[in-house]
């Protein structure tokens, strides 16, 4: 039995990544591909090393959102 993941795996990961705002898949691929400390990419965007790591929460945020297949309601959020 193998670890490796599917084909279409793959390609719903990539799409979620590639459907982020261009500043979250940055941060996101800086960080998770590159393995870029958050003080590095922070230095090198102008921004916060909290807001990077905002911005790399959110991103999280939206790829699981978009792997799950479905949206989650503001209110389901609370609940």
């Amino acid at each position: 039995m193998t670890d490796a993941p599917d084909a279409d795996y793959l390609e719903r990961l990539t799409e979620a990544i590639s459907r982020l705002p261009r500043r979250q898949r940055d941060i996101f691929v800086a960080h998770r591909v590159h393995a870029v400390p958050s003080e590095e990419i922070a230095r090198r965007v102008g921004l916060s090393v909290a807001e990077v790591e905002r911005q790399l929460a959110a991103a999280l945020r939206g790829i699981g959102r978009h792997m799950s297949g479905r949206r989650r309601r503001w209110r389901d959020r609370w609940f």
